[in-house]
């Protein structure tokens, strides 16, 4: 029932130029075409599935600064209709979310670059963003609330550092998986 929500959504706000559920972009943007990729997938729903990935290869493409650093949908731009997100201020949680929905396009259509975005939006957590600033505090695990245009944000909450967290737990799964398909079959015979 929300799938088709979802796409009645989709079909009555997308244009050519806005591939988009609604006419602005908010918070926690990636997990919207997630649900439709993880739901089409459970249920085998070619039309939930295609439409979940062709919502997350355009909202990558606007996640992106012009050196193709992960820069997710700032927090100023909140109500803002049908224009290219503000680049500030930027969110832990937004990253997280589009760590998950990378993986979950790499998992349905095995595109390599799924597997990127999801790296590239990790990345962001420990500095490769717009002021180079790691927002992960390797000594203690805290996180950084985001980066406003001229700093990061000091405050340390606990979204934060779960949205850093989960990430983190995510790409590593992903690295897992990745030394398991590169195994040579003698080393996994030899384990067994």
């Amino acid at each position: 029932m929300l799938a088709n929500r979802l796409i009645a959504l989709l079909a009555q706000v997308e244009t050519e130029d806005w591939a988009w559920f609604e006419a602005g972009l908010s918070y926690d943007n990636a997990r919207l075409p997630q649900a439709l990729i993880a739901t089409g997938m459970a249920t085998g729903t070619p039309t939930y599935l295609l439409a979940g990935l062709k919502s997350l290869r355009w909202l990558m493409r606007l996640q992106s600064n012009p050196a193709g650093l992960f820069r997710p949908v700032g927090t100023e731009g909140f109500g803002a209709l049908r224009t290219v997100p503000e680049p500030f201020d930027q969110q832990p949680v937004e990253a997280a979310a589009t760590i998950s929905a990378c993986l979950a396009a790499h998992q349905a259509d095995g595109d390599p670059e799924w597997r990127r975005g999801a790296e590239c939006a990790f990345a962001w957590f420990l500095g490769a963003n717009d002021l180079a600033t790691p927002l992960v505090d390797m000594a203690t695990g805290a996180c950084r609330d985001g980066l406003h245009a001229d700093r990061a944000n000091e405050n340390r909450g606990a979204e934060s550092v779960l949205s850093y967290l989960l990430g983190l737990a995510e790409i590593r799964s992903l690295a897992r998986m990745g030394s398991r398909q590169k195994r040579p079959a003698s080393s996994h015979a030899r384990r067994v």
